[in-house]
């Protein structure tokens, strides 16, 4: 039977100095494991620079908790919505990008923070407990290829976390939500069928996806390219403004279009700078909006107070995606009069138990 302090070291000495991702189950220490190897870098490396990219204000917390226990003092760790809030003023470079639950990165806005269109990095290492399949394999293998995996059952067996059963329990919408579903579904379809071509048209390297033309009409976007003058890669900073014009004008749009015709009329009213960022803002809104359906839906809360209902004489933890949805569930327990449940996130005040 293996330590498990010394499988995370190993798992970390696999890590260093590339680009990759480690597969563990929960419970095995994927924060710990990221520690160390910040903790490597530092050590090895002082003079590079480190960033961990975690999903939300709790997790900022508990990572960096964890980092101050192994003394590492050269490392930022920041959340997708303070990167994404910052990102207008500035651009980021960084060596060393370690990104918690990189599984989660795969969809909407979020790739584009992994796969260098918002961070450069040298060496990016994911975290994560659930492996990508399909599509989201084949980016992942580009971007961070798997290097060391843990299974479940190896995990058990040496002792590292305690014998479980993992349930995973479908749920559907009611009527009311799942029209709501469709209707905010559907302009996320127009939007994406609408800019399917523009990475062909744009041909660059920037812009791999119609995912990442969007962004970049709403905050812009880095291009690498050789400076010929020295021989090294240098970054030119686009302006959310350029790229919307630029993609105007290859769907046919000009500042001296005559929008007196049908089809000046038209194409002004799809492809104008001012339009097609308005579209993609509302783009973004949208996903938000359709996310936050997914993430705090009545049904979720009703299968949870089947699940407390049935099992009222176990203890637990509920992890949720929001805030919001943490205190709707806080509230409903306690209003079934189990008068167990206690509410923990980054907008409330430090509490103590008696």
């Amino acid at each position: 039977m293996i330590d498990k302090t010394f499988r995370q070291h190993e798992g970390a000495d696999k890590a260093m100095y590339k680009s990759c991702t480690l597969v563990y189950p929960p419970g095995f220490g994927k924060t710990n494991t990221g520690c160390i190897i910040a903790s490597k870098y530092q050590e090895q490396q002082p003079q590079l620079t480190l960033g961990i990219l975690v999903h939300n204000a709790i997790v900022k917390a508990q990572w960096e908790q964890t980092l101050a226990l192994y003394r590492v003092t050269n490392v930022r760790v920041r959340t997708i919505n303070e990167l994404i809030s910052a990102y207008d003023k500035r651009s980021f470079k960084i060596d060393v990008l370690i990104v918690d639950e990189i599984h989660k990165y795969f969809s909407d806005v979020n790739f584009t923070l992994i796969n260098g269109t918002l961070i450069h990095y040298q060496y990016i290492i994911g975290l994560t407990a659930t492996e990508p399949t399909g599509n989201e394999a084949k980016e992942l293998a580009l971007i961070a290829p798997i290097v060391d995996t843990i299974s479940i059952g190896e995990a058990i067996a040496n002792k590292w976390i305690s014998n479980h059963i993992e349930i995973n329990y479908g749920l559907d919408f009611n009527s009311k939500d799942k029209e709501l579903y469709v209707t905010l579904s559907k302009p996320i379809t127009e939007t994406n069928e609408m800019f399917k071509t523009l990475p062909t048209l744009l041909n660059s390297p920037v812009f791999k996806t119609p995912l990442d033309v969007i962004f970049a009409c709403t905050i812009g976007v880095d291009h690498k390219y050789l400076n010929t003058t020295n021989n090294m890669w240098d970054t030119l900073r686009i302006h959310s403004d350029q790229v919307c014009e630029h993609v105007g004008k290859l769907m046919g749009w000009s500042r001296d279009l005559d929008t007196n015709t049908d089809r000046g009329k038209q194409l002004n009213y799809l492809w104008s700078p001012s339009a097609i960022k308005e579209r993609c803002h509302n783009y973004r809104k949208i996903i938000k909006r359709r996310n936050d359906l997914i993430n705090n839906n009545v049904t979720k809360l009703n299968a949870v107070l089947e699940i407390l209902t049935k099992f009222n004489t176990k203890k637990g933890i509920i992890f949720n995606q929001s805030t919001e949805f943490a205190d709707i569930l806080t509230a409903a327990i306690n209003a079934k009069k189990y008068n167990s449940a206690i509410c923990y996130h980054s907008a409330i005040e430090s509490r103590y138990l008696q």
